[in-house]
């Protein structure tokens, strides 16, 4: 049995080592689900907290494998960072949007406030980015 979607040339299924079919389409096509997951997020708003741009991109991650690289800046908080529930609204947002564009790649963000300019005193650290 084929997958609907497996008609569509840029696009081949497969069964994986659990049975689970995956849709693997081209570079192409996860750079366009890149930038369509950016698209979705600028101007987006979760309670007090608004994503104000974002960048992303396809990568390879530490494994070797691709990924998706999304650099998300959002509206200063109010206090020292964004309230929790903002945060994991933020999060279910992009698995949403994930699972509705069948992404079977990991998706790393990072976020970042609008103000946030190092100082000349900032230690120099590591920016990590956080796997959804």
């Amino acid at each position: 049995m084929t997958h609907p979607r497996a008609a569509d040339p840029g696009v081949y299924s497969f069964l994986g080592p659990v049975g689970r079919l995956y849709l693997m389409g081209s570079a192409a096509d996860l750079a366009l689900s890149a930038k369509e997951l950016k698209s979705e997020l600028i101007g987006a708003r979760f309670n007090a907290t608004e994503v104000l741009a974002a960048t992303a991109k396809v990568e390879r991650d530490g494994d070797g494998e691709d990924a998706i690289f999304i650099l998300i800046v959002l509206s200063d908080p109010a206090g020292d960072t964004w309230p929790n529930d903002d945060i994991l609204d933020l999060r279910r947002a992009v698995i949403r949007m994930a699972i509705e564009r069948e992404l079977e790649v990991p998706i790393y963000v990072t976020l970042s406030p609008h103000s946030d300019q190092p100082q000349e005193d900032d230690e120099l650290t590591a920016e990590v980015p956080t796997l959804f």
